[in-house]
């Protein structure tokens, strides 16, 4: 009887601990990405502080597009940029992630890059965000490097 008792105990443990995994991944499953919006373009006009003589300028306005991004920890003067922790690919899209410390009481950044211009865009991410996910193109290249798709948080 005793071995029947710690027979159906071990098993009784077992499910549990199998019923507990289940509901872990049900739950790691339940978090879904959601696409944080950046601009993906902005417009700019370069101003020339001086001209040569015999030059008149020429202004032009340019479409520049999103080339890239960096995440700071803390505001980007700080220089304080990070490195993403988790590579993965599929075919010919690249994912970098970047795990962050969503119940941290820091402030995390993200700088957007813009294709022929020195001119950045950045802005505080909200608080709470656990992860963030840039999903490159390889096929399609920006200043020769992969495209980003798409930016996601959890």
């Amino acid at each position: 009887m005793e071995a029947f008792h710690l027979i159906r105990t071990s098993t009784s443990i077992l499910l549990g601990c199998f019923l507990l995994s289940v509901a872990a991944c049900a739950s790691a499953q339940a978090q879904t990405w959601r696409v944080y919006a950046v601009p993906g373009e902005v417009y700019t006009t370069q101003v020339a502080p001086s001209i040569p003589d015999g030059w008149a300028l020429s202004p032009d306005s340019s479409h520049n597009v999103l080339a890239g991004i960096t995440i700071y920890d803390g505001p980007p003067e700080g220089n304080a940029s990070l490195v993403y922790d988790k590579q993965s690919r599929k075919k010919h899209m690249l994912f970098l992630t970047w795990t962050l410390d969503g119940d941290s009481k820091k402030a995390f950044w993200i700088v957007c890059r813009y294709a022929g211009t020195t001119i950045q865009l950045k802005r505080q991410l909200p608080a709470g965000i656990k992860a963030l996910r840039v999903t490159f193109d390889d096929l399609v290249k920006t200043e020769g490097e992969p495209t980003v798709e798409k930016i996601e948080y959890l």
